[in-house]
């Protein structure tokens, strides 16, 4: 059986570096991290992530940082670069936007949620990150503010983990909900004009 290769991106490393060092210094087993982390994370993962065999995922980043007393950001690269692309994202769609080149975006309408946890942000931008492939658009672009509330909404609402299973679920019923209000607006057009 072959070992599992080594991490090679230098801030995987320092991430499963950190990872380690937080684990040690909770003096918590690796059994007891993947119970407290839940859904489909076994003692080996724990033990993965810890000695640079695996990065830490962004759906698992918070779960894995409370086990262990730290924050996301420290110990997931890929929750950083999530992130970061949900700020870059929110500061397009919500600041200030520059008077040439852009019109301004359409206004998403409040949110119905204060407080969100940035676990549920990044499910949400994963949820949209699979429903733009799904459709085979670029994923590295900007996308629309309203799909975002929509994507947040619909993480919010359903109350459960992201997990690699449920995503697709979560994807169609992003479809089936943007699909509706697309009908709806379409219906209330068309009584208007006539």
């Amino acid at each position: 059986m072959s070992r599992p290769r080594l991490l090679t991106d230098p801030d995987d490393v320092a991430a499963s570096d950190e990872f380690k060092r937080c684990l040690i210094a909770s003096k918590k087993t690796q059994e007891q991290v993947a119970a407290e982390i839940g859904s489909g994370v076994s003692q080996g993962t724990v033990w993965q992530w810890a000695n640079r065999r695996l990065a830490i995922p962004a759906s698992r980043a918070a779960d894995a940082a409370r086990a262990v007393g730290t924050t996301p950001d420290k110990i997931s690269t890929e929750h950083r670069r999530l992130w970061a692309k949900a700020t870059a994202w929110a500061d397009e769609a919500l600041g200030p936007v520059p008077k040439r080149g852009y019109e301004a975006a359409p206004n998403a309408g409040p949110s119905q949620h204060v407080g969100i946890a940035l676990s549920t942000v990044a499910d949400a931008m994963m949820v949209i990150r699979a429903y733009l492939e799904d459709k085979g658009e670029p994923v590295e672009n900007l996308p629309d503010p309203l799909l975002v509330k929509a994507a947040l909404d619909l993480v919010v609402e359903r109350a459960e983990p992201l997990t690699l299973t449920n995503v697709i679920a979560f994807k169609r019923q992003l479809a089936t909900r943007l699909k509706e209000r697309d009908d709806g607006d379409e219906r209330r057009e068309a009584a208007g004009a006539g």
